[in-house]
C-alpha cells in the first residue's frame, strides 16, 4: 500500500490531496473530492489525463490502484450536468450492495419502505448516511465524515459552544473522530449541511420525523430508521428499481 498525492483543480481553484492511499476507495476518492470542490457528491466528475478523459467512477468500491491512479497525478474535479426526467423515467447508478441507486426519481409508482442493516460498530449513523449517498455499504466512510464534522465544529465555536456540545469545543473534536463515538442530531444536521441533502430521521421509540435541513429547501431527501440506539438507511423498494433519494 503505497501513499498517494494529488493536484486538485476544481472551480474553488487548485489544492493537494495527500490523505489518500492505493488501496483507497473510489467512494472516498469522490468523497474528499466533494468536501474540496462543494460539489454534491454524486454529481462530482472526475477528469483526468492529456486530453482529460473522465473517469469511470460507478464502482465506489473499486481501489484507486485498481482504477490506475498513480501518484503526482492532477485530477480536474467538474460538476456533473442535471438531467431532467419525467414521472416514467428513472436514472439508474450501476447495482452496489444488492441495491440500485437513482439520482432524483419523481414518481408514483407503488413501492415497499425498506431498512437496509447496516454493521452495529458505533459509526452505523455515517455508514448509513453513506448508503443512501452512494448505494452501498462502506463500513470506512465515516472516517471522513467525522474529519468533515470535527472541522465544522472547530470553525465556528460560537454557536458549537460547551452548552450546545456537552464538552468543550476542542474536547468535541477529538472525541467525535474516535471510532468509538456515536453520532447523533448535532452530528446530522452538519452532515445534512454538508451534503446538500435534507435527512429524515424516523424515530421508532418516539413515533416522530425529525427533518434536518427542512428550512433549507434542499432539492433531495433521505430517509434514516433510528430505534433508539442504532441508525439504519431506508430504501424505496419497488417492483424493477430501488430508490435512496427523493424529491
Amino acid at each position: 500500500m503505497s501513499a498517494l498525492v494529488f493536484k486538485i483543480k476544481s472551480k474553488n481553484g487548485q489544492q493537494v490531496l495527500k490523505d489518500l492511499t492505493s488501496e483507497s476507495t473510489v467512494g472516498e476518492l469522490k468523497m474528499f473530492l466533494s468536501s474540496i470542490s462543494d460539489i454534491s457528491i454524486e454529481r462530482v466528475n472526475i477528469l483526468c489525463g492529456y486530453p482529460p478523459k473522465a473517469l469511470d467512477t460507478s464502482d465506489n468500491s473499486k481501489t484507486l490502484s485498481e482504477l490506475g491512479l498513480k501518484t503526482g497525478e492532477t485530477l480536474i474535479v467538474e460538476e456533473k450536468a442535471v438531467t431532467k426526467i419525467n414521472a416514467t423515467q428513472t436514472e439508474t447508478r450501476p447495482s452496489q450492495n444488492g441495491v440500485e441507486s437513482h439520482e432524483t426519481i419523481e414518481s408514483c409508482r407503488p413501492g415497499i419502505l425498506m431498512k437496509k442493516v447496516v454493521p452495529s460498530d458505533n459509526s452505523c449513523l455515517f455508514t448509513s448516511i453513506g448508503f443512501v449517498l452512494n448505494g452501498s455499504i462502506d463500513t470506512s466512510v465515516h472516517t471522513l465524515m467525522r474529519q468533515i464534522i470535527a472541522m465544522e465544529v472547530a470553525s465556528d465555536r460560537d454557536t458549537y459552544n460547551e452548552a450546545m456540545l456537552g464538552k468543550p469545543n476542542a474536547e468535541y473534536c477529538d472525541w467525535i473522530q474516535q471510532p468509538s463515538s456515536w453520532g447523533g442530531a448535532i452530528e446530522v444536521a452538519i452532515l445534512s449541511r454538508f451534503y446538500g441533502l435534507e435527512m429524515a430521521v424516523v424515530d421508532t421509540l418516539n413515533a416522530i420525523i425529525n427533518r434536518f435541513g427542512e428550512d433549507k429547501n434542499y432539492g433531495q431527501r433521505v430517509f434514516l430508521l433510528f430505534d433508539g440506539v442504532h441508525y439504519d438507511p431506508l430504501y424505496l423498494e419497488q417492483s424493477d428499481v430501488s430508490q435512496i433519494i427523493f424529491l
